[in-house]
């Protein structure tokens, strides 16, 4: 079976803002790093007029991660949280640095933090779902999911999580059954396609080809599920 835990780390990292620090061509690199200077620049100058502000600070920390410079953004976020202790956006920056700087176990920790003041988020339990998959630890994982689905009871992430959680624990037969349960509420639901795919794949039935196909339908741009 593949193993998806690099993926979900990759997914759960790579966000878009992060993700624009990659940009290619030499012209419009040299745009974007003058376009970036000067949002720094701005952000000194905001910050310096109005130093009690943590919210400008989670601003720049989310600058100095496009930048990969993650010990600059982790200073300016833990500023943030000095600053204001319950500002749930400087802790899901800071669970974020965690991750990209290759430490799950801190990022659950940040995470933990929020849901000191903010119980009941269905995004952060799923956000927890998601990391202790990484560092597999598939008891909390199957924890986090349910406290998901106590909030949110048609969160097909979730059902494709606990699926991924029961496949690891050897226990194919659920593991069906939550990813077939995303697929229902989430007709798009490219991963839970995919693994019900592999899963059928593997015990030589016809029917994987049918979820390939129904993956690509998905996700038109994945070789993956094209060539499977």
């Amino acid at each position: 079976m593949r193993n998806f835990f690099l993926l979900i780390l990759l997914a759960i990292a790579l966000s878009p803002a992060f993700l624009a620090c990659n940009q290619s061509g030499s012209a419009d690199k040299q745009a974007a790093n003058d376009s970036i200077s000067e949002e720094l620049a701005a952000l000194n100058t905001a910050i310096s007029n109005d130093p009690g502000n943590a919210e400008l600070y989670t601003q720049r920390s989310e600058y100095y991660v496009r930048r990969e410079l993650f010990n600059n953004a982790l200073s300016d976020i833990n500023k943030a949280i000095e600053l204001d202790p319950k500002l749930v956006k400087a802790y899901t920056g800071l669970s974020g640095i965690y991750l990209l700087m290759g430490k799950p176990q801190e990022s659950l920790d940040a995470l933990n933090q929020v849901l000191k003041f903010d119980d009941y988020n269905a995004d952060f339990y799923l956000k927890k779902a998601k990391l202790y998959l990484v560092i597999k630890d598939y008891e909390n994982c199957a924890i986090s999911v349910e406290k998901t689905l106590e909030i949110d009871p048609e969160r097909a992430d979730a059902y494709f999580l606990k699926g991924m959680a029961l496949m690891e624990n050897d226990k194919m037969d659920f593991a069906i059954q939550s990813f077939q349960r995303a697929v229902t509420i989430d007709q798009a639901h490219f991963d839970a396609r995919m693994q019900l795919g592999y899963i059928w794949e593997s015990r030589y039935q016809k029917m994987s080809i049918e979820y390939f196909k129904s993956a690509v339908k998905a996700n038109p741009r994945s070789t993956e599920a094209l060539y499977n």
